[in-house]
């Protein structure tokens, strides 16, 4: 049930600057994309706790210790947080990337990154709405709201479980708890998504028609959704959709 309450518990736990501004009973997507610069790798030695990698920053600037980036030879992608930044920018720990993946500096590539958080939040004055939230190390990350009206957000995570090698299809569905604990092939389930469904449960504005329940209850990708006593009177509607992340169709 939707209590409309902010804060509660989350499996994983929500990082730190979502604590306190998520309706409970909602789900958390967190979106991580490529920014427009890069800079181009000149050396990557591996290193389980890191790799050790020099960039050509002429194009991208400095690289900065603590902001996320990513290393991507169009094959394969690693987010990290960079670390032991020195000689003015150019080189820099890729922490906890190097153990088992391995960068060409023919074609590999640094870029920025920009995470952003997709959920349900409150406005002042208790309505509920669906919110962006950009995510940023030191200084205020930019909030806004995409549209008002919404009382709960749900997404459910499909995986390939075929095992050594992937074939394509999609084995396998479930919450975000799910997936943080599912192994395939001995490493983790998130590199094999191949499928993500969101459901929205929106509220429409103005008077109900007269007869009928506007807070009965709703299902939503299996779970059951109750709107909350706020939004009385309010008819509901669920809108899904099913995508398929990029670089994780068939033959991935």
């Amino acid at each position: 049930t939707l209590t409309g309450a902010l804060g509660g518990n989350w499996t994983p736990a929500l990082p730190a600057a979502l604590r306190g501004r998520v309706a409970q009973g909602s789900d958390v997507l967190v979106v991580r994309y490529l920014g427009p610069r890069r800079a181009r790798l000149t050396n990557f030695v591996p290193n389980a706790a890191g790799a050790r990698v020099t960039v050509d920053t002429s194009v991208l600037g400095p690289v900065q210790a603590g902001r996320t980036y990513a290393l991507t030879d169009c094959n394969q992608v690693s987010f990290f947080t960079a670390s032991s930044v020195g000689n003015g920018g150019t080189t820099l720990v890729a922490t906890d990337v190097g153990g088992a993946e391995y960068y060409s500096t023919t074609s590999a590539y640094l870029y920025e990154t920009t995470t952003v958080a997709y959920y349900v939040g409150a406005d002042t004055d208790g309505r509920l709405g669906l919110y962006r939230h950009e995510m940023r190390r030191g200084g205020a990350a930019p909030t806004e709201v995409l549209a008002t009206g919404v009382l709960s957000f749900q997404v459910l995570y499909g995986w390939d479980t075929s095992d050594p090698l992937p074939d394509g299809a999609v084995d396998r569905e479930g919450t975000g708890e799910a997936l943080s604990t599912a192994v395939v092939a001995g490493g983790s389930a998130h590199a094999r998504i191949g499928q993500v469904r969101a459901a929205l449960l929106l509220a429409e504005e103005g008077p109900r028609a007269s007869g009928t329940n506007p807070n009965r209850p709703r299902p939503m990708l299996g779970a059951t959704i109750t709107p909350q006593a706020v939004e009385t009177d309010r008819l509901t509607t669920v809108y899904d959709i099913t995508a398929a992340p990029h670089n994780h169709l068939f033959g991935y």
